[in-house]
């Protein structure tokens, strides 16, 4: 079978050659056996990569070995140019990590072909990797090279909550031979079918992608939507078909905007898969899987339409945030999954309108954040996944409050700016790795202004304000009214912050105004003119600034007096509790006389 494998393998490797520009990266061809029943996949895999300098070793992640003992991968032969390797290990904590020594005589900056034989136990879970109820979901089923960062090799460990993963894009050939009539969805483009007796056999391409998942079942149905050269395909259970249809048009939607607003979305083909997981969705390249539990109709408080519209838009969103940009998920997960966030919210606001986007965005991103943090700790944005002390904990930081300081970002350069920005990164690091610098400097050169202020206090730094008005006065002055304000601004941890604040006052006659004032330390005295008696001082109307204010409500006058006086009832508490303290002081000094 092995052998079978390298003539088929050397017939697919001349169609990849005559591609230019792609020689640089790595290149994957996996001849692949599924037995969905027995939950076993057995494969041979050939790679050829270029030879880091000084490295000593070659690394792949095996990241099924962490679902141990249900899920499972076992090494059966490896060779590195033909000459086999017996003394490779594992590493990492969770052994996901295998480390093949270089065979004498291998030189650095050559390209070297990695031979692999293994077998795979797949777990029976309702997850990303796992086979449940007819459906198999293969997500980061197969060694994958790891990648070098200084001569070194990146490895980290694999985690359920979260990504850890980190790869390089590269180019795929893959035939699948798998048991039964199985219908399956796959990164890349199909491009040939054919039946072997019992066996589905199909032959998937993928290029310029950093991973290759797949979904198959023998029940999907299969609807397909065409949006300019892009398809999009949904595979459903027949019993969800109406979901199955919105959700290839939700993606074909998603895909449309991202294209318009991010760059283009540089693949002919996308799919959305549904697989039984605990989660809402999980992104790989060309394709996404989503929970079915979306699919069924059966969420209570919660309308099943839009929680799936919400999910699919985000995992699209992922093909430009992590897909094509992509970048080390353990160390910088905020770096995908905050824009991923933020993407997905305005896709509502471009497809739905502001009031939407806001309603939305407040439900789902800025509710989750002050719900976690009356309770939790704030962290920096910009944490490891290895520092997250719970899942509530990185949710909260990375996603909802991610999403909050991006807007915030989105406020204070402006569409045109932002966007640009976004562009800018886009096309910059197409097919490469980002690191945060490289998203700064995008945003810096779009918007002209050095912006390592912003990144130093809200990506790295942690705390939010909250601005509060302690003091209003006013009083007539000619046809105007001249105010003076006292804003205080509140930080838990660390420094404050410098930043516009809007104010919107609603005036006695029913107008509105809204301005900015910037606030860079614990005190502002603001004065200013308006042509209307304001009664009601709002901060932050929009909640645009993370963190909660308070403003300020007028209430009654009194005729000798233009400033706005604390009401009876509350003057009279605090008259009583003041009398409180004078009678309890006097009869303990009482007490301590009578002591003596």
């Amino acid at each position: 079978m092995y052998f079978l494998l390298v003539l088929c393998l050397q017939a697919l490797t001349l169609e990849l050659k005559g591609d230019t520009g792609l020689e640089k990266h790595p290149k994957y061809w996996i001849s692949l056996f599924i037995d969905p029943e027995m939950g076993v996949l057995k494969a041979n895999q050939s790679v050829l990569l270029n030879l880091p300098d000084k490295v000593v070793d070659i690394r792949f992640k095996v990241f099924p070995i962490a679902f141990w003992p249900n899920g499972w991968i076992k090494i059966n032969k490896i060779s590195v140019e033909g000459i086999p390797v017996k003394n490779f290990r594992f590493l990492e904590k969770d052994n996901t990590t295998l480390v093949i020594p270089l065979p004498p005589g291998i030189s650095y900056g050559k390209k070297v072909r990695v031979n692999l034989s293994y077998v795979v136990k797949v777990p029976k879970a309702e997850d990303r990797f796992g086979y449940y109820e007819n459906i198999m979901a293969l997500g980061n089923w197969f060694p994958i090279l790891a990648v070098v960062e200084d001569a070194s090799w990146i490895s980290h460990p694999y985690v359920s909550i979260g990504e850890s993963f980190y790869s390089e894009c590269a180019d795929f050939v893959v035939r699948i031979k798998a048991k039964g009539n199985q219908v399956i969805a796959a990164t890349g483009s199909l491009v040939e079918e054919q039946k072997e007796g019992n066996m589905t056999v199909q032959t998937w391409i993928a290029r310029n992608v950093r991973d290759f998942a797949l979904a198959l079942g023998p029940d999907y149905e299969v609807y397909n939507v065409t949006w300019e050269n892009v398809t999009v395909y949904s595979y459903y259970l027949p019993e969800h078909e109406e979901m199955g249809v919105l959700a290839a048009e939700i993606a074909t939607r998603a895909i449309k905007i991202f294209s318009r607003i991010f760059g283009r979305y540089p693949y002919p083909e996308f799919r959305v898969a549904e697989v039984h997981g605990w989660f809402g969705g999980m992104e790989y390249p060309t394709i996404v899987f989503i929970s079915s539990r979306l699919y069924s109709k059966e969420i209570s408080g919660s309308s099943a339409w839009d929680i799936l519209q919400r999910v699919i838009a985000h995992e699209v969103a992922h093909q430009w945030w992590y897909g094509v940009v992509g970048n080390d998920q353990y160390e910088d997960p905020w770096l995908d999954e905050a824009l991923a966030e933020y993407s997905g919210m305005l896709y509502y606001k471009l497809v739905y309108g502001d009031r939407e986007f806001r309603n939305v965005f407040n439900e789902y991103v800025t509710n989750n954040y002050y719900m976690y943090i009356t309770e939790g700790e704030d962290l920096p944005i910009a944490t490891s996944m290895d520092d997250f002390p719970s899942i509530e904990a990185y949710n909260a930081i990375v996603y909802s409050k991610g999403a909050m300081v991006l807007r915030l970002l989105n406020s204070l350069m402006g569409d045109e700016a932002f966007f640009e920005g976004l562009r800018l990164y886009f096309n910059q690091k197409k097919f490469g790795v980002a690191k945060p610098e490289d998203l700064m400097r995008a945003f810096e050169m779009s918007y002209g202004q050095r912006l390592d202020w912003f990144f130093d206090r809200w990506i790295f730094g942690s705390g939010t304000p909250s601005y509060e008005i302690s003091n209003v006065t006013s009083h007539k002055f000619g046809e105007n009214y001249v105010v003076e304000i006292v804003l205080r601004q509140k930080v838990l941890n660390g420094s404050t912050f410098s930043l516009p604040v809007p104010l919107e006052f609603v005036c006695k006659d029913g107008s509105n105004i809204s301005l900015y004032t910037w606030v860079n330390d614990t005190t502002c005295v603001l004065q200013l003119q308006l042509p209307c008696e304001p009664v009601q001082i709002i901060v932050d109307p929009d909640d645009v600034i993370p963190g909660k204010d308070w403003g300020w409500v007028a209430t009654e006058k009194t005729e000798e007096s233009s400033e706005y006086k604390v009401p009876l009832p509350v003057t009279a508490f605090i008259l009583l509790f003041l009398l409180i303290i004078s009678v309890s002081i006097f009869l303990f000094y009482r007490w301590r006389l009578s002591e003596k």
